[in-house]
């Protein structure tokens, strides 16, 4: 409900929508159409709550360059598929800070897209709040669907306590209302992932002990203990975990590296196959290889890791040997969030970095 303030805000908003029916593409598809409609933007200023302003309609295309909000960058974050669009719940921050810095990521962004080239920006959907475990920072949003309604989980850290995962909920993917249970106090970590089958949820995450863990819920109210489902000692640290089905197995992938005190020079985006969804082998690790036509010139003070590496590696969509995957990464000046084709018939899997519309359409292609 908007208060009456707000309210006028919106009026006026309403009644400027036709000035972003005009927005055109990037320079580079200057031939192509108007992005929307004076009536498909009126819409979306409607349902979305936001205004016909640039900053919420960018003309340009992200394809190429990876998309991050104006001032910061795309970190960890969730992908859910509504209504014909890619909603995007991501970790906001400024690039010139670390992640740990007190007031640094400390609120989410939300943009959704329908072609994975133009998004549209969204309202601010979550920040940290005065609840003792959760006023520093919020991280890794993940964001699922259960009994009709949306369901974000991510992680709460507070100034003098650690990370533990708790979440909000949502009818709409716009308003979220933080669930009043507090803490799920079984799961102390980061980075969630949620699977749900035959009536259970299964909470992956990376654990504040290291490797990876799962807690299992059939209401959403009562967790179970933690159990290992992944654990290097050599290599402890193992973030943004997926479990997937192929082929008749499981596949878990993650980014591990020796020591979270210093990675660089050792980050690597691993994947290991299963049987059993809670259970994965350490030995058999293989390591994808990520190939970029993009320059991976970096400077002084940017990402430790002076290569280019796909992190929080999230699933789009599903083909038989080649699947459509996005992640973000260091990218000229900030993390950006960019577009991958997942290659399984290679040998190690591969993940290649799409960066124009003709490769996204032929590798859409060889997925049907």
């Amino acid at each position: 409900m908007l208060n009456k303030s707000k309210a006028g805000w919106f009026i006026v908003a309403l009644s400027l929508c036709g000035m972003a029916g005009h927005y055109s593409t990037s320079d580079a598809a200057a031939e192509e159409k108007p992005l929307y409609s004076q009536e498909e933007t009126a819409d979306f200023c409607k349902r979305f709550q936001i205004a016909p302003i640039e900053f919420h309609f960018p003309k340009q295309s992200f394809l190429e360059a990876g998309y991050a909000p104006p001032g910061g960058y795309v970190k960890d974050f969730g992908v859910i598929k509504h209504d014909g669009r890619y909603h995007l719940f991501h970790i906001d921050g400024r690039p010139t800070e670390r992640c740990c810095e007190s007031g640094n990521e400390i609120s989410f962004g939300h943009a959704s897209t329908a072609d994975l080239r133009h998004w549209i920006r969204h309202r601010m959907p979550l920040a940290v709040g005065d609840r003792p475990w959760e006023n520093e920072h919020v991280w890794t949003p993940f964001v699922t669907e259960w009994q009709g309604r949306y369901y974000m989980f991510y992680m709460a850290g507070g100034r003098h306590t650690p990370g533990v995962l708790t979440y909000a909920v949502s009818d709409d993917l716009e308003t979220w209302t933080k669930w009043p249970g507090g803490a799920i106090q079984t799961a102390g970590g980061r980075d969630p992932f949620v699977r749900i089958a035959d009536g259970v949820i299964y909470l992956y995450f990376t654990a504040n002990a290291g490797g990876i863990e799962v807690v299992t819920s059939r209401d959403m109210q009562k967790w179970s203990q933690a159990k290992t489902v992944y654990r290097n000692p050599q290599r402890l640290p193992a973030e943004s975990s997926s479990v997937h089905r192929r082929n008749g197995r499981w596949v878990l992938w993650f980014n591990d590296y020796i020591h979270c005190a210093d990675p660089s020079g050792d980050f690597r985006p691993g994947y290991v196959f299963s049987d059993d969804p809670l259970k994965f082998d350490p030995q058999q690790l293989r390591v994808f290889k990520f190939t970029t036509p993009l320059p991976t010139k970096y400077g002084p003070h940017d990402w430790l890791e002076k290569r280019p590496i796909p992190v929080s590696i999230e699933l789009l969509e599903k083909g038989e040997n080649t699947w459509l995957v996005t992640y973000f990464r260091w990218h000229l000046d900030r993390f950006r969030l960019l577009i991958g084709a997942l290659h399984w018939d290679t040998d190690p899997a591969s993940i290649e970095e799409i960066v124009t519309p003709q490769r996204l359409k032929e590798v859409r292609a060889k997925m049907q």
